[in-house]
């Protein structure tokens, strides 16, 4: 016995319509399919140097990797790994020479650390002992806590009255402490004190 098979279609309301309508439909063109496959991204080229202004003018996208403030000092007045002296770049070139983003984020942080010196040269001091004072402030401390430091300083105004750059005896004894490495008997070397206002 053998069955007929007849196809079946469904055609109304809820119905898919014919045999050729329930095909798939062809792909398309694979130039017209967008894709969303990152993993196999190429990774983007580096963006180009940009252009000097001037003709001569250095572009810089990095200051060097500095480890002391010594190493900042010698950056600003001297150069330093290879690069020119930043003092010279600025009088010469304004802020043009620093176009990136980056380089004016080091440079605003690193200048935070050269007006102190300044500031304390200014006062009189040499250069070797206004470095001296900052690394005894840094304490070990990465460089970017001791510009913290600075501007903490600077809004708080622990330096008003005395003229900017001079240290109180109180933080002096404090940075010899954090210097030596001993404790602090009442554990307060780090927090400033609080003073009483004068009775009227």
């Amino acid at each position: 016995m053998c069955l007929a098979v007849t196809p079946i279609t469904f055609t109304g309301y809820f119905g898919a319509g014919s045999a050729e309508a329930l095909a798939p439909a062809p792909a398309p063109a694979p130039s017209t399919v967008p894709t969303l496959n990152l993993n196999t991204a190429p990774a983007p080229a580096p963006a180009p140097a940009p252009e000097p202004l001037v003709p001569g003018m250095p572009i810089v996208t990095a200051l060097a990797r500095v480890f002391t403030v010594g190493d900042v000092w010698k950056e600003w007045g001297e150069g330093f790994a290879g690069q020119k002296a930043v003092r010279e770049l600025e009088e010469t070139w304004g802020s043009r020479w620093r176009p990136g983003n980056g380089v004016r984020v080091q440079f605003c942080r690193r200048k935070v650390i050269w007006d102190e010196l300044l500031a304390r040269m200014a006062s009189g001091k040499c250069k070797e002992a206004a470095v001296a004072e900052l690394e005894l402030l840094r304490a070990g401390r990465s460089l970017n806590r001791l510009v913290d430091e600075l501007k903490q300083r600077r809004r708080r105004g622990q330096d008003r009255g005395q003229g900017q750059g001079q240290i109180r005896a109180r933080d002096q004894v404090q940075l010899e402490v954090r210097a030596v490495g001993a404790e602090d008997p009442a554990g307060k070397a780090d927090r400033p004190r609080r003073r009483k206002p004068a009775a009227s």
